[in-house]
């Protein structure tokens, strides 16, 4: 009887230490799990760089799905401009040559890895429930990850192909990929926004360059030219070239690079052009005002009909050059006027923010004429002032209007906006360059700022203005989830703030200022 009780003692506590041991192993594995989870979502900061170009954030986002869940490939697929097809724009093994055609479409294909997709039902359903799938491609079956902007289903991020062997991790995984999914459109919405701008200025090439050069009065019309010449040269792989004006805008009748001395010596007008380069391989543009040339050694292969094509846009902007030789600040005026009817139509999209823009600039100009500064300076200040949030314009919609707090990674994605920003503004270099005030804004005078976390007098004067100005006028400010703070309170805690975050000497200035005039500030009521 003692023996039968003793064993079935026994059998219990076995049982509980099996139970135990059960349950610290579960633990155990719910604690990797998160582990696991955590490590994931640290590496999403890292792809949000601006510096980091679409291919490479698209690579990035690949590796943190295989520490997930391994397949042989995967693949992003984005939406052509007419919204009906889903064109492939990157695979973990490489987008195929053009010999193996990159850019094939099929819309019924069997085949499990080409390039290309029509927009299934599930894609449908994908758009609508904004959920991952499990979705079938000719005979075998890939996950989708929907790519969602603003404005709806944008792509998707497919992976696969999806055998017995990926269930079990794919079900157990399930959730932490569908958590991704935002995340990952938010990188690539942010990254496809990168990539037309540098698509925008790799089309232009140096051309782009050199008119930002023009546009800051910096370069005499005959300076511009040689540079832009210079361009036509290298992007048409000439050995010289030549532009012949026949207008007296120009102090000298030609501009040259390369070509021998003894045949410019001969060359009087455009009639005698042919002439004297009958012993070269030339190709020849009219512009109105005159013509420009680029030349070759006979030796050397003919110009492709590329070049000539080429060359005819180079005319293009030399006869613009001519054109706007007198009038590059009223180009900067009507750039200035595009930017502030940007900030304004921002500005006047929430209640809450009608004026903010312009409140700021009236109190970053009052500081800077607290400081003593120049008249230039002054006005710079107060331009940088007014287009300081320009860069928002780069932020996703959702983020920068959101009420309220924002997530770790909502919070790294809108510090972008001040890099954006200067380079928004980078051609504006009259009065000032303002484009170091507007990337400069957020920095802080003890370090601790972004995006480069300069410290005291390292910060630019003008950086350290607005950036009073912006966070006295958001204290002041009604918000949707806030109410203002009261003047008197605002200001003590800028004074608070006082060689913190704030430069002590434009902490002065703004107390000073503060004391003559109120003009500025808020709609405290509204």
């Amino acid at each position: 009887m003692v023996i039968q009780f003793t064993l079935t003692v026994a059998g219990i506590i076995f049982s509980l230490i099996i139970l135990l041991s059960l349950a610290v192993i579960l633990l155990a594995l719910k604690l990797r799990r998160k582990r696991f989870e955590l490590f994931i979502w640290e590496r999403l900061p890292e792809i949000m760089s601006p510096s980091l170009a679409l291919e490479e954030r698209f690579k990035a986002i690949f590796g943190l799905i295989e520490k997930v869940i391994k397949t042989d490939n995967a693949y992003v697929y984005l939406l052509e401009s007419q919204r009906k097809k889903l064109i492939q724009r990157a695979s973990k093994r490489g987008l195929p040559s053009e010999e193996e055609e990159a850019d094939r479409i099929f819309e019924d294909s069997r085949e499990e890895e080409e390039a290309s997709i029509q927009l299934p039902r599930a894609m449908e359903r994908l758009e609508k429930d904004d959920l991952p799938t499990l979705v079938t491609q000719g005979t075998a079956k890939f996950f989708s990850l929907p790519i969602i902007s603003s404005k709806g289903l944008e792509g998707v991020i497919r992976f696969g192909p999806i055998f017995s062997k990926h269930m079990r991790c794919l079900r157990r995984n399930e959730s932490l990929l569908s958590s991704l999914s935002t995340p990952f459109s938010l990188i690539i919405e942010e990254g496809l926004v990168l990539s037309k701008v540098r698509e925008e200025v790799t089309e232009l090439g140096a051309l782009s360059q050199i008119e930002k050069v023009m546009m800051e009065g910096t370069l005499k019309l005959d300076t511009f030219l040689e540079l832009l010449l210079g361009v036509a040269i290298s992007s048409c792989e000439a050995d010289g070239g030549l532009i012949l004006a026949d207008q007296l805008k120009v102090k000298k009748k030609y501009i040259q690079k390369g070509i021998p001395p003894l045949i410019m010596e001969r060359i009087k007008d455009i009639t005698s052009l042919e002439e004297e380069l009958k012993d070269l391989s030339f190709i020849a543009q009219p512009f109105q005002g005159g013509i420009v040339v680029l030349i070759r050694e006979k030796e050397k292969s003919p110009f492709l009909e590329n070049s000539k094509k080429l060359l005819g846009l180079f005319a293009k902007q030399i006869e613009l050059a001519f054109k706007r030789a007198d009038s590059s600040q009223a180009m900067l005026n009507d750039y200035l006027d595009t930017l502030r009817f940007f900030v304004e139509t921002m500005d006047t999209q929430d209640p809450f923010t009608v004026e903010h823009s312009k409140n700021i600039a009236q109190l970053a100009d009052l500081i800077a004429h607290e400081m003593n500064l120049s008249d230039d300076e002054i006005e710079g200040i107060e331009i940088a002032a007014f287009l300081h949030d320009i860069g928002m314009s780069g932020i996703a919609e959702e983020i920068f209007k959101k009420p309220g707090k924002f997530t770790e990674y909502e919070y790294e994605t809108m510090k972008n906006h001040a890099q954006i920003g200067a380079c928004l503004v980078e051609p504006i270099k009259q009065p000032i360059d303002i484009a170091p005030i507007i990337r400069g804004h957020h920095e802080r005078y003890d370090g601790w700022g972004y995006p480069d976390g300069l410290r005291g007098k390292n910060i630019p004067l003008g950086a350290r203005i607005v950036a009073l100005a912006d966070t006295f006028n958001a204290k002041i400010e009604k918000r949707a989830y806030r109410e203002p703070l009261s003047l008197e309170e605002a200001i003590k805690r800028i004074e608070d703030a006082s060689g913190a975050q704030f430069d002590p000497e434009v902490v002065e200035a703004f107390l000073v200022g503060i004391k003559k005039t109120r003009h500025f500030l808020p709609r405290q009521e509204a």
